[in-house]
């Protein structure tokens, strides 16, 4: 195919690389004389969504407008090609760069770098557009600056409705061990991308050649980062002020779950952003608000007694001074409880700036920069409020909070006893010292800070709901049963509370309970899926089949991407012997959740059923792979190879069995010497 001129405008030089969808070209625009380049896209012409995906590459390319992002400047059609043209940089990969010229470059340059990357990223979130395949392959650094450009918006999935349809339900699209946990099981959030680059960063401020989650190939690799979590940044390089910095941004960007993870890229270039000072850490605003439900509360309260002892420190010579920090405290207090915390940042300012010493305002402002996610300079107030007054339980608290929320429970608890010492009678700081306790696995410790935060104020239903779920773990029923009670004798419409005692009745076989808790919780909320979901495997126990399967049907409804639901409905199909339905809902399982072991066997089992028996070792051997040590598995796949004469693979099967179920072993014995009689008989 004669391709010198294409469009009868691009002369092409060379080919610059060869990609799963085609080549890549070097060509010169001879209207322009720049040169440009062209990517070819190979496709079916009957392949309608892989045209929309490549039409739908060229618009976000040209419609985004920024300098870290390669512009897309024409689409055509030729020679019954599709071809993309766009902007031609010259330089070397990320990728390459961190192999090939490793420590190079100052780690003030490195963080440039990444916020230019960031800035770019978020550009993209911004105009509704998830990256999806973010890796150091996909980011060529241009020039003597090492300027970075994002390439290859190729698999990019918007999130408004009309282009996230475009995507392969369910499928699962990206890089393997660049990807999000949620994508791994063919999902995308709206801070997916923020994952990807916490992955890119740690093995760009690491120098690693490959991804910290890369394990030789993409299924592997998608286990190690649903799985896996990765040693902090600084237990891995020289520790110095900068990394310790950034390992803590980090270790926000990549939490497994999205609703902890660092909510935006835009919230990860700022705290990237506040990287200017070695002295500070930098903490993430969100989790602030997951530790203790009533902590928002407390510190509520904590701006309104600091407002009221600053009236005795207020300086009286000077009544109009005096009085305008009033009013602008005021102002600022009832800003920040309104949620309008900027405007309560700026009546702060201005108290700063008419008495600098003022004894509390760094630490209400402090509070309101965490509503605002600004948690560096939250830090810098506690820590101000701190020099100023070293006796204010409240500030030691917040400090807490801040550490707890980082995973430093031992620092946490640290301020925690001194905002305790400070006030003995402080029942959310004993509350907050129970959950770093229980963190850190020291359950007894846990229960003794609830029960103090209890003594303390009887009517705190956190703690006994906290408490009462440590006792749950412990297996210690009757005492959870009794926190739970009491919790829901403070508040008669908890409905968590009834969720968490129905689930509790139903550990511990009270049908009856279990169920009237579930009722209640679904009256109260009528659009609680897990409550459905629950009330369900109840209904299954009891094999009334049929309120089972309305109350799945109700869930599904509710959240159609529930994978436990779909795995539900699934058993109590295979329990009526509706194989063929079985699986229909396995399958579903295991599209929303393609790393659970149980939903592959069950689904194998019931192809075992239906005397499908290549489906059934298929799925056998997948939950064999996630889950290794799986003896039911390894048995019912060596029954099947049994049945299809491979009688070899089926000893080896049953021998896994007996070595990892010594209860079964009788039994696969049992088969073993079934199966050599067999092989001798067939020879």
């Amino acid at each position: 195919m004669d391709m010198k001129l294409l469009h009868n405008k691009y002369k092409i030089e060379k080919v610059l690389g060869q990609g799963g969808m085609g080549r890549v070209y070097l060509a010169t625009d001879v209207h322009f004389h720049h040169q440009v380049a062209v990517k070819e896209c190979l496709t079916d012409s009957n392949n309608t969504k892989m045209m929309r995906r490549i039409k739908r590459e060229y618009q976000f390319l040209s419609s985004i407008q920024h300098p870290n992002i390669v512009k897309g400047l024409d689409f055509f059609t030729a020679h019954n090609r599709h071809f993309i043209v766009m902007e031609y940089v010259e330089g070397i990969t990320l990728q390459d760069f961190i192999i090939e010229y490793e420590q190079s470059i100052s780690i003030e340059k490195q963080l440039e770098i990444a916020k230019q990357i960031c800035s770019a990223v978020a550009t993209l979130n911004d105009q509704g557009i998830i990256h999806r395949d973010l890796k150091p392959s996909n980011i060529i650094l241009v020039g003597e600056e090492y300027t970075p450009k994002i390439l290859d918006l190729g698999i990019a999935k918007a999130v408004n409705h009309e282009l996230s349809t475009l995507t392969q339900t369910g499928g699962i699209v990206g890089t393997a061990c660049y990807m999000s946990p949620e994508q791994a099981k063919g999902r995308v959030k709206k801070n997916t991308d923020v994952f990807s680059l916490g992955v890119v960063f740690y093995q760009f401020f690491s120098w690693m050649p490959n991804s910290p989650f890369y394990a030789g190939h993409s299924y592997s690799s998608m286990v190690k980062v649903i799985e896996q979590q990765l040693p902090p940044l600084e237990k891995i390089v020289e520790k110095t002020p900068e990394i310790l910095q950034i390992s803590n941004v980090l270790e926000r960007a990549l939490q497994k779950n999205h609703l902890t993870r660092l909510s935006s890229v835009q919230k990860l270039l700022e705290q990237l952003q506040n990287i200017d000072t070695p002295l500070w850490l930098i903490y993430s605003q969100k989790a602030w608000r997951k530790a203790i439900q009533y902590k928002h509360v407390v510190a509520m309260l904590c701006v309104c007694l600091s407002l009221f002892v600053s009236y005795v420190f207020l300086s009286s010579d000077n009544e109009k001074i005096r009085n305008r920090v009033e009013t602008y405290m005021n102002r600022g207090l009832a800003e920040y409880a309104d949620q309008r915390y900027v405007k309560a940042i700026d009546y702060y300012n201005k108290v700063i700036e008419l008495q600098p010493n003022h004894p509390t305002v760094y630490h209400d402002r402090g509070i309101a920069y965490l509503d605002s996610n600004k948690s560096l300079l939250a830090l810098k107030d506690f820590q101000k409020a701190l020099k100023i007054n070293p006796k204010h339980a409240n500030t030691h608290y917040c400090m807490g909070i801040l550490h707890n929320n980082k995973l430093q429970y031992n620092q946490a608890i640290g301020y925690f006893n001194r905002a305790i010492e400070l006030d003995a009678k402080y029942d959310a700081a004993y509350c907050n010292r129970g959950f770093s306790h229980n963190k850190l696995g020291q359950a007894e410790l846990a229960i003794r800070d609830y029960t103090q935060a209890i003594k303390v104020n009887p009517r705190s239903p956190d703690a006994y709901t906290n408490r009462g779920a440590i006792y749950s773990r412990l297996n210690r029923y009757d005492l959870a049963l009794q926190d739970l009670d009491n919790a829901l004798r403070i508040n008669p419409k908890d409905v968590e509370a009834y969720f968490n005692r129905g689930s509790l009745y139903f550990k511990m076989q009270n049908w009856q309970k279990s169920l009237s808790d579930f009722n209640t919780a679904i009256a109260l909320r009528p659009e609680y899926a897990e409550a459905y979901h629950s009330r369900g495997i109840v209904y299954a126990t009891l094999r009334q089949d049929q309120q089972a399967f309305a109350d799945f049907a109700k869930t599904i409804a509710l959240q159609p991407r529930h994978a436990n639901v779909h795995y539900s409905t699934g058993i109590l199909y295979a329990q009526q012997r509706q194989y063929t339905k079985a699986i229909e809902f396995y399958l579903l399982a295991i599209k929303y959740d393609p790393m659970d072991a149980g939903s592959h066997y069950n689904c194998g089992n019931s192809y075992r059923a239906l005397r499908k028996f290549s489906s059934a070792i298929e799925h056998y051997s997948k939950a064999i792979q996630i889950r290794t040590n799986y003896p039911e598995a390894y048995g019912n796949r060596g029954l099947v190879y049994r049945h299809l004469g491979k009688f070899q693979e089926a000893i080896h099967d049953f021998q896994k069995v007996i070595e990892l179920d010594p209860a079964n072993a009788a039994t696969a014995q049992k088969w073993i010497r079934q199966t050599r009689y067999l092989q001798q008989t067939k020879k």
